[in-house]
């Protein structure tokens, strides 16, 4: 048994712990917004979504912490100092040359950077030689390292790459179609979840508000995934075979049928005043003239057994 976790539940749900040590086997909800998964065959409590994917979400977090452990050393990098070498080592009697570089060297410090030049001028002999130390940043600037923990996160909510990047891999599947099916069912799954709860908090701001009006009807639309092309191709034909209002035809490329018809009035009022055709361009009916192009009238057919040629009935 875990103390410190029963001490923490404890402190923090007394009236649960205490319903439990009383021997209480059914403990009911008494939050209503709270949303209860489905029990699986396999498991006695239900599986958050979240939860194939916890690991993954762990080593991510912990390459995130390396990088911030990273830019934190690059930040603060070591200024290396050295004082003479193999031909001319520093001698003790030559300590002051240390001291007079650490003199500097502490004067630069009590300045802020907004005071003095980000270059900083030092004048020594040959033998000194200043060096900057740094960490190793390949394993910052390289991003490879998150290619494989984001495909085990995707894979473990069931979400195609398609959906997030355009791209299929892992999807097994090309069709963009097929793949969006599963997260598809379960987005909608998760709405119907969320349904109650958004009723719930309807309700309250009536009763406590004490509102006359009656509760609205809340429902979500269809979640739509696919293919742009393919989907305003289906409205289209929708529309043309009469099984579509102009009022959805307009909403499904994002406007509004009652703003528009407003700004077609407002248009046909300024042509009006400025004496100006209309020149917005009409559905062509089969049979009817195309303007701008001269219609020719067919040539009337001769009736069967008349006669050709002219009057005189001499052949033309």
């Amino acid at each position: 048994m875990d103390k410190e976790l029963y001490q923490e539940i404890a402190k923090l749900y007394p009236d649960f712990v205490a319903k439990v040590v009383a021997g209480e086997k059914k403990i009911l909800l008494d939050n209503p917004l709270i949303v209860k998964s489905t029990i699986l065959s396999d498991s006695q409590y239900p599986i958050p979504y979240l939860y194939p994917g916890l690991e993954s979400f762990k080593h991510k977090r912990n390459l995130l912490r390396m990088d911030y452990s990273i830019a934190a050393r690059v930040i603060s990098a070591i200024l290396h100092v050295t004082a003479g070498s193999d031909e001319f080592p520093l001698t003790e009697d030559q300590q002051d040359v240390l001291d007079d570089l650490e003199t500097k060297f502490h004067w630069r410090e009590g300045f802020s950077m907004d005071d003095i030049e980000r270059v900083f001028t030092l004048f020594t002999n040959h033998t000194v030689e200043l060096n900057w130390i740094f960490p190793d940043v390949e394993a910052l600037l390289n991003d490879s390292k998150y290619n494989s923990v984001n495909k085990d996160i995707i894979l473990a909510l069931g979400f195609p790459r398609i959906l997030i990047t355009g791209e299929t891999e892992r999807s097994f599947t090309s069709d963009p179609e097929i793949s969006t099916l599963s997260p598809t069912s379960t987005m909608e799954t998760i709405r119907d979840d969320l349904l109650p709860i958004i009723n719930h908090i309807y309700y309250e701001v009536k009763e406590k508000n004490n509102l006359v009006s009656p509760l609205p009807d809340i429902k979500f639309k269809p979640i739509n995934l696919l293919g742009l092309r393919l989907f305003y191709e289906g409205v289209q034909k929708l529309y043309d075979t009469g099984n579509l209002s102009r009022k959805s035809f307009t909403e499904s490329y994002g406007f509004d049928l009652s703003q528009e018809l407003e700004y077609r009035k407002e248009e046909q009022q300024l042509l009006k005043d400025y004496e100006l055709e209309d020149t917005t361009p009409a559905p062509i009916v089969p049979g009817s003239p195309v303007p701008g192009k001269t219609t020719v009238a067919p040539k009337p057919k001769k009736a069967p057994g008349a006669p050709s040629g002219n009057q005189n009935g001499k052949q033309a």
